[in-house]
């Protein structure tokens, strides 16, 4: 072998032996470590819930048990939809059982009645001043509205709309069901035969 040869050899293996070194450089290196992603916790309703255990209202054949009462921000219809109350406003849900103790079926709080039979009207006071009633399409829960088999017995709710701050406040908070009949519809007048009211605080 010459001398030629000789170096040449040595330039391939010295250039291999710094191959594999740069190698295995590379493999040990370590990754910087990544920062840890978090997600945001999703926004929960706030929440507040008055104790209250009353007794069953009877009230023109209809049985109303009043079982909850609660505040909060949020109400959920389903994963991808849900109503917000306002920056300014908080939705007050009242849970209900009702039973239509009739012999025929009825519809329970009804928005407008001409029927001539006697129905049942709802309202919510706060300090004695009228709350609206949250109207929420698609809300399966709802009873306002609602028809009723005979005998049928049902869960629901009632939601309305109160200023923020009530939750915390010290304001008188009142459901009244109020019995009404014999309407008038010249005079769109209507008569309260009878008036029960639940008192939350």
């Amino acid at each position: 072998m010459t001398r030629r040869h000789l170096t040449g050899l040595i330039i391939l293996l010295l250039a291999v032996f710094c191959l594999l070194l740069g190698l295995t450089a590379c493999g040990s290196r370590e990754e910087p470590a990544k920062e840890s992603q978090t997600q945001e916790p999703k926004t929960t309703a706030s929440e507040v819930t008055l104790a209250c255990g009353f007794d069953p209202i009877v009230l023109d054949d209809w049985k109303i048990e009043v079982n909850g009462f609660s505040f909060t921000d949020r109400i959920v219809l389903s994963d991808i939809i849900s109503y917000e109350a306002k920056d300014s406003e908080i939705y007050a849900v009242i849970s209900l059982r009702i039973t239509n103790d009739a012999a025929v079926e009825r519809i329970f709080l009804p928005v407008f009645d001409i029927s001539g039979d006697h129905y049942l009207r709802a309202e919510f006071l706060t300090d004695g001043r009228t709350s609206p009633y949250a109207v929420m399409t698609g809300y399966e829960k709802t009873v306002c509205s609602a028809a009723f088999r005979a005998g049928e017995c049902r869960d629901g709710t009632l939601v309305y709309v109160l200023n923020k701050g009530t939750e915390t406040g010290s304001q008188s908070l009142q459901l009244v069901f109020n019995e009404i009949s014999d309407l008038d519809i010249k005079e769109a007048s209507e008569k309260v035969q009878e008036s029960i009211r639940v008192t939350f605080r």
